[in-house]
C-alpha cells in the first residue's frame, strides 16, 4: 500500500499517524527520492577590495575579464556624473552606468563592474573603470585627508586618495562651467579643478589670495586634482584683485 493510500483511506481512525503520513508526503514531494536538491539562488559576486582591482587593471597577465564587486568612499562627483572611491589607502575612478546615480560626498558605494588589465588606468584621470551597476549604501564620513604639496600630488604622489594643499592663486581659467586655479606653494605649482563653483566663495579680490583645498588626487597631471565644489575650498588669506585679473606689479607672497 502506498504513503497517499494508507493514509487517505476512510478506515484509518487515527488522527496523529495520519498528519504524520501528511508530513512525509510532502517531504518526499519536496525532495523527490532521485536526491536532486531544489536549484540554489544565483549566488553574488564577492565583495573584493580596490587594492586587488588596481592590482589586477595593472598587471599585464590578466587579460581575462574578471566582474569584480567593490566598495569605497565618494571623495569626488564630476559635473558628468564619475565620482571617486577611496578605500584604505586605495582609490579608482568609476563612470557609473545610470548617469541619474549622483552619490555626495561620504556616501559608501558599492560597485560592480568587468575587470582586466588596463581596463582602467589609475594614474590617467580621463580613463575611468565602467561600472556596470553601482548602488549608494549609506552616507558616512570622509576619510582623513593626506597632507601632501603642489608638486607631488601633481605626480600623482597620491593617487586615489583625500588630500589636501594649500598655495596661492597665481591665475584661473573657467571651461565648461569648471574653474581651473593655478595654485603655486613653497614648493612648486599645481592645478586645482572645481567642478561646481558655488557662491559662498567670492570670485573678487581672489587673485594672490592663499587657499586650502580639500580634493581627491585622482592621478596626475593637469587633471589630476579635483574638487566637487568650492565647499571644500578654504580662503586663508583674501587676495589683491578680482580672480580673472593680474595685478602690476606682481606681489611678494613668501
Amino acid at each position: 500500500m502506498s504513503v497517499s493510500e494508507s493514509c487517505f483511506r476512510p478506515d484509518h481512525g487515527h488522527v496523529i499517524p495520519r498528519l504524520g503520513c501528511i508530513l512525509v508526503a510532502l517531504a518526499c514531494w519536496t525532495c523527490p527520492l532521485s536526491g536532486q536538491e531544489p536549484p540554489a539562488a544565483e549566488a553574488l559576486t564577492p565583495v573584493s577590495t580596490i587594492a586587488v582591482v588596481n592590482r589586477i587593471l595593472t598587471d599585464p597577465a590578466r587579460t581575462g575579464i574578471a566582474t569584480m564587486r567593490f566598495r569605497g568612499t565618494v571623495i569626488f562627483t564630476s559635473r558628468s556624473g564619475d565620482f571617486c572611491l577611496q578605500e584604505n589607502a586605495e582609490g579608482i575612478m568609476v563612470e557609473p552606468s545610470d548617469p541619474a546615480l549622483r552619490p555626495a560626498l561620504g556616501d559608501l558605494v558599492e560597485v560592480e563592474a568587468p575587470v582586466s588589465f588596463r581596463a582602467a588606468d589609475t594614474l590617467d584621470p580621463a580613463f575611468f573603470l565602467k561600472a556596470t551597476s553601482a548602488r549608494v549604501i549609506r552616507p558616512g564620513p570622509l576619510p582623513e585627508p593626506v597632507q601632501t604639496n603642489l608638486p607631488a600630488a601633481l605626480n600623482g604622489g597620491t593617487a586615489g586618495r583625500w588630500v589636501e594643499i594649500e598655495g596661492v592663486v597665481l591665475q584661473a581659467a573657467l571651461q565648461n562651467g569648471v574653474v581651473t586655479l593655478h595654485l603655486t606653494d613653497q614648493s612648486g605649482w599645481g592645478v586645482v579643478n572645481v567642478h561646481d563653483w558655488r557662491s559662498g566663495l567670492a570670485l573678487q579680490d581672489a587673485w594672490g589670495a592663499r587657499l586650502r583645498v580639500r580634493c581627491a588626487n585622482v592621478g596626475r597631471g593637469h587633471p589630476a586634482l579635483r574638487v566637487s565644489s568650492s565647499d571644500q575650498i578654504t580662503v586663508i588669506k583674501p587676495g589683491t584683485a578680482s580672480l580673472f585679473d593680474t595685478p602690476w606689479p606682481i606681489p611678494q607672497f613668501w
